[in-house]
């Protein structure tokens, strides 16, 4: 009895993992979208002569393929803007608090994936 048990036992391990493996039919191209914000930072300097005018600067150091284009929300009520490039320059009205927003995408083949990252910046 015990030797049937074990040889069904493995008769239905063999079937499953058959069933649920990989095949060449698998897609390759898979990017985990929940952790892919922390590869991305942005930094940003403020100019000598306009303090108000800052300039941020996105890293990407995660393995996919980072799209030409970066959704940008300035945090100070302008419209977000798509800007080609990992820098842009903003220029603010008013000195004070701010929360930043990119919108960046990769790619990995056919599937892609677009974070938000936010910075809190202080504009004097």
């Amino acid at each position: 009895m015990m030797s049937k048990l074990k040889l069904l036992s493995i008769v239905l391990l063999s079937v499953c993992t058959g069933i649920f493996s990989c095949s060449d039919d698998d897609p390759d191209n898979v990017i985990d979208c929940l952790f892919e914000g922390a590869y991305f930072k942005i930094n940003h300097t403020a100019d000598s002569n306009n303090v108000k005018t800052i300039t941020f600067t996105v890293t990407y150091d995660g393995e996919e393929t980072l799209d030409n284009n970066i959704k940008w929300d300035f945090g100070d009520g302008s419209a977000e803007q798509t800007i080609s490039g990992t820098t842009a320059t903003h220029t603010y009205t008013n000195s004070g608090d701010y929360t930043v927003k990119i919108k960046p995408t990769v790619r990995n083949g056919d599937a892609y994936c677009t974070v938000e990252k936010e910075l809190n910046i202080t504009v004097n």
